[in-house]
């Protein structure tokens, strides 16, 4: 089984096994702050050239802080980290990337049950740093584009909970380029002579896509209003 699928599969049952802890009653504070830890998977949906030059697939780490500011609207301060391995036809294959996403977004939210299914768009940042002693490229920063969808569970008698969320991080990615292309001439003395040809630059638009769970805890500000079974 690939390492992606694998990555999905935990995240599902991690959900599924959380699911009878949720709150048969469900409690809602007008204001609140969220803070949550997260981590699973990231994979880049666009080749930097086709399928020549690419990134692989790996982990994602993060942490967000959110503000509630009702039971469906809420903002968040997200900071997300990957680090991947170029790979293909670029000057820098074989070099890890180090990717640190920064933004905030907005979140609309709606209870299903015990579940709240949420969306979100937002933007920020991505900073990049080739790793290792033998980095040909300076670390850069772009502007980035954020959206994507989730789903919260609140635990029972507690104010943790679980959260599952996918999300697509968009930059514009314009440094670096494929290898110079290379040309042999003969002469007639028997030599030969190499010639190269610069190829130019990477200059495409990056759809990073990340998948995880991760766990939250909610600091009430506001009145608390409850709802429990048996109540009117």
């Amino acid at each position: 089984m690939r390492h992606g699928n694998r990555s999905a599969l935990i995240v599902l049952a991690a959900l599924f096994v959380a699911a009878p802890l949720a709150a048969q009653g469900k409690a809602q504070t007008d204001h609140s702050l969220l803070v949550g830890v997260y981590g699973g998977g990231y994979k880049p949906f666009m080749d930097l050239a086709g399928q020549t030059a690419y990134f692989t697939a790996s982990h994602s780490w993060g942490a967000t802080l959110g503000y509630e500011i009702n039971q469906h609207w809420a903002v968040h301060g997200d900071f997300t980290y990957t680090r991947s391995e170029a790979q293909g036809n670029a000057t820098f294959a074989g070099m890890p990337f180090d990717r640190y996403f920064y933004g905030a977004h907005a979140e609309l939210a709606y209870a299903v049950g015990d579940w709240t299914p949420y969306l979100f768009f937002g933007g920020g940042a991505v900073t990049i740093s080739e790793v290792g002693s033998d980095a040909t490229l300076t670390s850069f920063t772009r502007p980035a584009a954020m959206f994507g969808a989730g789903t919260f569970c609140q635990l029972r008698g507690s104010n943790f909970g679980l959260f599952a969320e996918v999300k697509n991080l968009v930059y514009n990615w314009n440094e670096g380029g494929p290898n110079p292309a290379q040309w042999w001439i003969p002469t007639t003395g028997g030599q030969t002579y190499q010639i190269q040809g610069d190829m130019g630059q990477f200059n495409t638009m990056q759809w990073d896509f990340t998948y995880t769970l991760g766990l939250s805890y909610r600091i009430p500000l506001g009145a608390r209003h409850a709802h429990t079974q048996g109540e009117e």
